[in-house]
């Protein structure tokens, strides 16, 4: 019977202990020797972003002559490359890593400033918002989704499982769509059907044409390509094809090069387990797709803007332009490269390991 006083106990605890830091400016002040902004443009030099409550306000050019503003706070990256911050899926591999709260700062530390966790208990995923967010160095923005397998499942099970999962908290529905097993097309629409009633998002894995044919039919707004190279499908006269999201780690680089050729590839995803992400792989993976054929300018708007819209949240977020969520990353290496400052709605993390308390109040929260 204790047990959830205690867990509120510990929570309230670690937010108190981090409340104890001095309060983040109202208006921040980025500097970069470079900008590359997300939009898939070409990036700029010597800049000077200014962040006010959170959202970008301008960007100008950074001649040192321009006097910073009074009492703002000052990111000095100078040398840097500065990049919207990446958006990821995290599958529930990571929450059973997650127990002791450094896992999901880890991932910020890499340059993920917006987490989709996937979990087959979005209730539980739910949880770790009460201790990362958008708070005073308080790590990633959390979006929760649900994977839901269609299998041999009845249409009115299907749907009940979408409204439970919505009641727990999801925002989008996982549909894994891959594999040996085929799955009848009914229930996979009757399951898209019930996420769009319950205003959520469903994005679709698939592997082989047939599969994709079957998720366009069902008006599945995302596609999340596993296969190699992508099929020969040509848009059609008022059904154009749908978004697609490239797996990354599941796939080749030319698969990701030909849906760009064929005007379709809205993101890339870095989808393996977050307890197998790191940060030499997520490089190596970007480095790839530019030495592939790709624009270094496209491969991050690819992991930022993009992926943004796949969950809903391209008018906030992936962006570095006036009016956008200041989620910012300073790295080496072009943007490629090791990250040395994160902000999140216009606030300056600590890239060092969580305190105890909060790592005993995600223990709690997740357990």
């Amino acid at each position: 019977m204790l047990r959830q006083p205690c867990g509120t106990l510990l929570v309230i605890i670690a937010l108190l202990a981090g409340c104890q830091k001095a309060p983040a400016p109202e208006v921040l002040v980025v500097r970069a020797s470079e900008l590359v902004d997300g939009t898939g443009g070409p990036p700029r030099q010597n800049v000077r972003i200014l962040i006010r409550r959170g959202l970008v306000e301008a960007i100008e050019e950074d001649n040192d002559l321009v006097p910073t503003l009074k009492g703002a706070g000052v990111v000095d990256g100078r040398g840097l490359t500065v990049t919207p911050g990446f958006v990821a899926t995290l599958s529930e591999c990571e929450l059973e890593s997650l127990r002791d709260g450094t896992a999901v700062h880890r991932a910020m530390r890499l340059g993920i400033t917006t987490a989709e966790v996937v979990s087959t208990d979005p209730g539980r995923a739910g949880a770790l918002r009460l201790y990362t967010g958008v708070a005073r160095h308080r790590g990633p923005r959390i979006v929760v989704g649900a994977t839901l397998n269609p299998g041999n499942s009845g249409v009115q099970t299907l749907r009940s499982l979408v409204r439970q999962a919505a009641d727990r908290g999801a925002e989008i529905i996982h549909v894994p769509l891959v594999g040996a097993t085929e799955t009848a097309r009914e229930p996979l629409c009757a399951l898209v059907d019930e996420a769009h009633a319950q205003e959520m998002r469903t994005m679709v894995e698939v592997d082989s044409a047939v599969r994709f044919e079957a998720a366009r039919a069902c008006i599945a707004e995302t596609l999340v390509w596993r296969g190699n190279l992508p099929p020969a499908i040509e848009p059609e006269p008022l059904r154009e094809l749908p978004e697609v999201v490239v797996n990354a780690a599941a796939t080749t680089p030319a698969a990701a090069l030909a849906w760009e050729k064929a005007g379709a590839l809205m993101a890339m995803s870095y989808g393996e387990p977050m307890c197998a992400l790191n940060g030499v792989a997520l490089g190596e993976v970007m480095e790839r797709l530019t030495k592939g054929g790709m624009t270094r300018e496209r491969v991050i708007a690819a992991f930022t803007s993009g992926a943004a819209r796949t969950l809903g949240l391209g008018d906030a977020l992936g962006k570095i332009v006036p009016g956008y969520r200041a989620d910012l990353l300073l790295s080496e290496g072009k943007g490629f490269g090791a990250v040395r400052h994160v902000v999140i709605d216009g606030i300056e993390q600590s890239l060092e390991e969580p305190p105890t308390l909060q790592r005993w109040s995600a223990w709690w929260a997740l357990r």
